[in-house]
This record gives C-alpha cells, sequence and structure tokens, in this order.
C-alpha cells in the first residue's frame, strides 16, 4: 500500500534518488505527526501540565479570552446544592 502526502510530480522531482524509502516513509510520516499532535493538544495542554503552564506563558498577555474559551476547567468535586 503506498500512501503519498506530496503531489506526485514533486516525488518524482526531488525524491528521485531513494524513491524506495519515500514510499514507507510518507505513509508513516502521516501516522507520526496526528499522533504528535494527539499527544501535544490533549497531554502538553492539559490544567496543571509543563506544556500548558508554557502555553499560558507565552500566549496568555495575547490570546487570554480565547484561552478562557477554549480550556474549560471543571471543579475537582462537583457541589450539590442541598
Amino acid at each position: 500500500m503506498k500512501c503519498y502526502l506530496i503531489p506526485y510530480k514533486f516525488y518524482i522531482n526531488y525524491y528521485a534518488d531513494f524513491s524506495k524509502e519515500i514510499d514507507d516513509f510518507s505513509f508513516f510520516s502521516f501516522f507520526f505527526f496526528f499522533f504528535f499532535f494527539f499527544f501535544f493538544f490533549f497531554f502538553l495542554l492539559q490544567k496543571d501540565s509543563f506544556g500548558f503552564i508554557l502555553f499560558k506563558i507565552t500566549f496568555a498577555t495575547k490570546y487570554q479570552k480565547v484561552i478562557k474559551q477554549t480550556f474549560v476547567t471543571f471543579p475537582d468535586k462537583e457541589v450539590h446544592n442541598s
């Protein structure tokens, strides 16, 4: 199974020397980038992780309203009014 993530003309011109390796590389590079971004958004951008703290330090001043709308924090315990 061959999966080309780049245009065929660009594939011929640029990868002519190692055309056998790019067949497997283009197929697995899709899953590599997919799981990288999945790991980045769902694990590094959690509430108390280092990646989310670094994200807030770099972008909090400019995109503070977007961060409040995007990342919703929930309380640790549910509060029931009795």
